[in-house]
């Protein structure tokens, strides 16, 4: 299973990944490493249908360094049967696991790099709803408080803020609770996740939308759908404003030569 929220590149740094739905987080190790990346309020199913390998909410690799993972929703309730597999450690391969920290591979040697201990030493992980243990954890041993560079305190308090970007509920968020992900979550209209999550407004709207007949259906069952913006976020739908972004203003011209961009 190749991730929806993919790490795939070197020097990845200092990145907010808050308020998605998607099959998994993945930090790889195929072209370098990331680090400070940080996953908020997300609900990581980990799985997808048809695929039955690397099937984990969160699979962080080798060299990825001091990740960040909050107040999030992971796991599919009757496939997921263990909380994590890790270096030090054995199960590189196990499949139906909520985390997979440390390897140098999905499967096997990767790049020519080595297992890593160090992901899950630099790991901070707090307040993660989980549909293996079923409830929410709050442990201080996933808190790298004692590190030499770069600690984390332990947190003094399991209240988190509502986002890390903004301020407010979002105009065009309508009639949805928010925030609709995380721990302090209750009575979400998903499945199997302890009610912890609600159908954020584009996943309602992808659920909701018509068919569009003009395409074939492919050979996996899938079609195109119908977007309406007034349906989904109007007044027709959750309430929310569907007002266009003002025209950007103040830009300017950057000439790149092609042998920056490597052409």
């Amino acid at each position: 299973m190749i991730s929806d929220i993919a790490a795939h590149d070197a020097g990845d740094a200092m990145i907010l990944l808050e308020g998605n739905v998607a099959n998994a987080l993945g930090q790889d190790d195929i072209h370098g490493n990331e680090a400070f990346v940080t996953a908020f309020r997300n609900q990581l199913l980990g799985l997808e249908p048809g695929k039955n390998q690397q099937t984990t909410a969160a699979t962080i690799m080798a060299f990825n360094r001091y990740s960040n993972l909050v107040g999030n929703v992971l796991g599919t309730a009757g496939y997921h049967n263990t909380y994590q597999v890790a270096v030090p450690g054995s199960g590189n391969a196990l499949n139906t696991s909520i985390y997979s920290l440390g390897y140098s591979g999905a499967g096997g040697a990767c790049c020519n790099v080595a297992n890593d201990p160090a992901v899950i030493n630099t790991l901070m992980r707090w307040g993660n709803y989980d549909t293996v243990n079923g409830n929410t954890q709050w442990n201080a041993a996933e808190v790298p408080s004692a590190l030499a560079q770069y600690a984390n305190p332990l947190p003094g308090s399991q209240v988190l803020p509502a986002s890390l970007f903004l301020t407010a509920k979002p105009s065009w968020w309508g009639s949805t609770p928010w925030p609709a992900i995380g721990p302090d979550v209750t009575g979400g209209n998903i499945a199997g996740v302890g009610g912890h999550a609600y159908a954020i407004p584009a996943e309602a709207c992808f659920n909701t939308s018509p068919i569009d007949n003009s395409y074939l259906t492919d050979t996996f069952g899938h079609n195109v759908l119908l977007f309406n913006a007034n349906n989904c976020y109007g007044s027709g739908g959750s309430g929310g404003d569907t007002t266009p972004p003002s025209v950007p203003t103040g830009l300017a011209a950057t000439a790149i030569s092609s042998s920056a961009m490597n052409l």
